[in-house]
This record gives structure tokens, C-alpha cells and sequence, in this order.
């Protein structure tokens, strides 16, 4: 067996060929993690191991001692890096499944983890059945080709399927773009490695056996309740039955779609998303991108969906993508400019000519919560920029702004404390150089600001409520400076 893995280490460049850090690998307890630790310590690769607790289970406690027993018995001993997590938790505060909770906050450990220690590969005991596991259960789900293809030995590792926020890099995933991949910024090579993804299941037990390797056993692989575990249990044995050596043709099949999606839809899926998008995608967390609803109407069919949900990938990492969510996104085609589609992970905007995606950090943004008092020395802050504020004794004529980015007010003027809060149905002001008042949203409307963009923006308030500056377009003229100003607040907006 332990030439089957090093062809594939090999042939896929699993490992660099200098070695300069350790290789980390999740090391849960079970047969697959133990054996990969121990083939690659056979192998004088250096190895930093790392095991989640997620508490789940009444032998996860044991399940960690025997982790630390087993990274002890090497000479010199695995280091190990233990965390402790609550799945459940984080399930329930996002809507997400607990496995897919647990996978998130596993990878983003190990991301940490690697940090740490200076390594550019996560190595994990995916094995051959486990292709085979997940072509089937992709299949029963209703997939596509993306979906049936095979997990590769090697992909990029990215920040958004760890669920790390903060961090713009690349979603990463089976079937991200590598190209794309490597404009990240975070952590510009790493990648999750699969020594193992050669080999079957009953091939690393005999090895286990062979070398008296002890392991646990997770009782949930056994449970019928998950899917994959009911496929193990029942359905893959039965096939075997009745057609031996289903698995491996499973797993044939898998590697071959992998090669069609790699090779020839990826590539033409590029090539129409760059021309829907202009050629301009933005591409990082909480970016907004934008797709041609005219590019979007003129594609075939069959492209068409898978443009809008290649938009989500990008844009609105998180957000489910089925047929039926490119079915809502199609709608908006034909939609009014100013219609949307929410999900939790973002929203996508029908706007003239455009449909626009905004992810989560973008959408987020928009509950009022406090405002934030405006004070020189702490500026106020929120996803969509910063504003500053100074006070200055130059006279008026010097401070005079040249963009809209910049207000100069009197600092007498209007009622202190100055308060910056999303600007709200019904707020008026009544702008420079004019009597009368006007509303903010018909403002908005005159400056062709689309729905997606009012969002973002923020109006600047006296402690009475009078909106004092839009932040970004006008400003209200009791708070001009005049030729009696003494002292003059200079405000300052960097958007982001």
C-alpha cells in the first residue's frame, strides 16, 4: 500500500520537494487519520498533527487521549494541536447543517494550525470508498456534473469554506478555479492534500493491523440517521454483492467526470462568466460583482443557470446553489430594476442592464444598531468605510473640499454630539444653497444611486435628528461654514 500512496504523492507533487515545514494533518483517532500519520512519518516527512473536539459524542474525550498517546509513540513524538469547538452552536446560530458546522470550524482550525507552524499542506485520510461514497450520494441529490466529479489529490484550501471572515481570498472547494485561486492574499499556497485517495478502506485497516496501529471507532459512521453512514452501512455492501468491485467503478466514474469538468466545463464556464461579467470581476469576500442581464438572456439555457449559480460561488460564498435558486435568479432577468433575491449568505439586486451579487459582509451591514458617535480622534467605521472627523482653525477658504468624499461644516453649528447612523425611510435635508428640504431617498434617486448602493450609505446627525450630511453626496446648509465661523469640523469618508 505504501507504494500505491507514494505514486500518488508523487504524480499530483502532494509534497514539496524541500520539505521545509512540517505537513499538518487531521488527526481525528480513526483508522484513516492514524495510518496517514503513520505512512508519512515512514516516509521522513516531518508532521504536525491536529485534533478537533467537538464534544458530540460521549467518547470524544477518549477519542483525544488516544491522540495524544499515539503522537507520543513516535520518536521523536507528532507534535500535536488540540482545540475544542462547539458545533452545535455554530449550527444553530447559521442555519447550517451540524456536519457542515463541524467541517467548517475543522478546516479553519487547521488553517491556524498551519499558520502556526509555517506549512503550506493540510493533509486528511480521504480514501478511495469515500469517492465512491460521495459520487452516490451527490447522484441521489440530484447533482451535476460538478458534483459527481472526483475529489482531487490536491486543491487549494480557501478561507470562505472554513467559514473565516475578514480574510478576502478565494471560496476553494472541489470545484474552485485554481487560477483564480492563486490572486489570494491570506495564505497564498495552501493547500489540503489526500495521500490516501488511492487506496480502499479494508487496505488501510490490513496495513493498521499489519503494524499494530490501535484506533477509534466513530460510532456516528455507523449511524443510519446521516446519509453517508446509511450508504456505508447498507447501500455500497449491497452493491458489492451484486456487482463486485462496484467501488472501484464508482470511484473510476467519479475521476473521469473530474477530468471532463476540469478539462473542458470549467475552462468554457470561465470564458462565458469573464464576458458576462465585463471582464471586471471584483472576486473577493464581500465584493460585489456584477453579471449582464443581456449576456445572462443570450446564453443557452443550460449555461445560463450555471452562470448565475457560478455568480453565487463568487460572490455570495454560502448561499445554496440548486436549481431552484438559479430559477429565483433567472426570474430577475425579466424583473424591474430594484427587485431582489435574499438568502442568508447575501442578496442578489436586479439593476439596470445588471444583475448585482453582494455577499454577506455587503448585506450585513444594513441593520441600524447603535449610532456611532462622530468625535475627532475616532472616527466611526462600518463595512461600508471610514469617516473621520477633525477640527480645524484654518480659515474656511483653504479647507474648501474638491470631491464629495470630503464635508467641511462649521463646528459650532449643528448640536453636538454628531452621531453617524444608516440613513432611513423619511429622513430629510435640506440641502446646501437651497430652502427648502428634500428627502434622502429622492436625493439618492436624483444622484442614480441603484438600491444595492443605498445600502451602504450613511447619513451624519445633530443630537436633535437633523441629518447634517450624506455621507458621500450632500450636505445640509445650516452647516455651512460662513464667513463668522471660528472653527471649522472637517469630515472625511474613505469608502472601502
Amino acid at each position: 500500500m505504501i507504494d500505491a500512496v507514494r505514486d500518488v504523492i508523487d504524480e499530483h507533487a502532494l509534497l514539496p520537494p524541500d520539505a521545509e515545514a512540517p505537513v499538518v494533518v487531521g488527526l481525528s483517532g480513526g483508522v484513516d487519520s492514524i495510518v496517514l500519520v503513520h505512512l508519512l512519518r515512514r516516509m521522513n516527512c516531518e508532521v504536525a498533527a491536529a485534533h478537533v473536539n467537538y464534544g458530540l459524542r460521549e467518547s470524544a474525550d477518549a477519542d483525544e487521549a488516544h491522540v495524544i498517546r499515539y503522537c507520543k509513540s513516535f520518536a521523536p513524538p507528532v507534535p500535536l494541536r488540540r482545540t475544542r469547538c462547539n458545533a452545535e452552536a455554530r449550527a444553530e446560530a447559521r442555519g447550517e447543517s451540524l456536519q457542515e458546522a463541524a467541517r467548517r470550524q475543522r478546516y479553519a482550525f487547521f488553517r491556524r494550525v498551519a499558520a502556526d507552524v509555517g506549512s503550506r499542506r493540510v493533509a486528511v485520510g480521504h480514501h478511495r470508498d469515500d469517492q465512491a461514497e460521495t459520487l452516490l450520494l451527490n447522484l441521489l441529490r440530484g447533482s451535476g456534473p460538478e458534483g459527481l466529479a472526483a475529489m482531487r489529490p490536491k486543491r487549494r484550501l480557501g478561507v470562505r469554506e472554513c467559514g473565516s471572515a475578514g480574510v478576502r481570498e478565494e471560496e476553494g472547494g472541489e470545484n474552485a478555479d485554481d487560477e483564480a485561486s492563486n490572486r489570494s492574499h491570506a495564505h497564498p499556497q495552501l493547500w489540503l492534500i489526500r495521500p490516501l485517495l488511492a487506496v480502499r478502506r479494508d487496505e488501510i485497516e490490513d496495513y493498521a493491523e499489519e503494524q499494530g496501529l490501535a484506533w477509534r471507532d466513530d460510532d456516528s459512521n455507523r449511524d443510519a440517521r446521516f446519509k453517508r453512514a446509511a450508504l456505508r452501512r447498507d447501500v455500497l455492501p449491497a452493491l458489492e454483492a451484486h456487482f463486485p468491485g462496484a467501488s472501484d467503478r464508482l470511484a473510476r466514474s467519479a475521476a473521469l467526470m473530474r477530468r471532463y469538468v476540469d478539462e473542458a466545463l470549467r475552462p468554457e464556464l470561465r470564458r462565458r462568466f469573464d464576458e458576462a461579467a465585463g471582464r471586471e470581476e471584483a472576486g473577493g469576500e464581500g465584493e460585489r460583482g456584477t453579471l449582464s442581464v443581456d449576456a445572462l438572456r443570450d446564453a443557452p439555457p443550460v449555461w445560463r443557470g450555471r452562470l448565475l449559480l457560478e455568480g453565487l460561488r463568487r460572490w455570495c460564498p454560502g448561499a445554496p446553489r440548486t436549481q431552484a435558486v438559479a430559477g429565483e435568479l433567472e426570474a430577475l432577468l425579466d424583473a424591474q430594476p430594484g427587485r431582489r433575491v435574499d438568502f442568508g449568505a447575501g442578496r442578489v439586486w436586479r439593476e439596470r442592464g445588471v444583475l448585482r451579487f453582494m455577499g454577506a459582509e455587503a448585506t450585513g451591514e444594513k441593520t441600524p444598531g447603535e449610532p456611532q458617535t462622530l468625535v475627532p480622534g475616532r472616527p466611526a467605521t462600518w463595512p461600508g468605510g471610514t469617516l473621520r472627523a477633525e477640527r480645524l482653525p484654518a480659515p474656511p477658504e483653504s479647507l474648501a473640499p474638491d470631491d464629495s468624499h470630503v464635508a467641511v461644516l462649521d463646528a459650532e453649528a449643528p448640536a453636538r454630539p454628531l452621531t453617524v447612523r444608516p440613513w432611513q425611510p423619511g429622513d430629510r435635508l435640506q440641502p446646501l444653497g437651497m430652502s427648502g428640504h428634500t428627502l434622502v431617498s429622492d436625493l439618492l434617486t436624483d444622484a442614480k444611486v441603484p438600491p444595492s448602493e443605498r445600502e451602504r450609505v450613511r447619513v451624519v446627525c445633530s443630537s436633535d435628528g437633523a441629518v447634517v450630511w450624506v455621507v458621500g453626496h450632500r450636505l445640509a446648509d445650516p452647516a455651512k461654514v460662513r464667513p463668522s465661523t471660528r472653527r471649522v469640523l472637517r469630515l472625511t469618508f474613505e469608502p472601502r
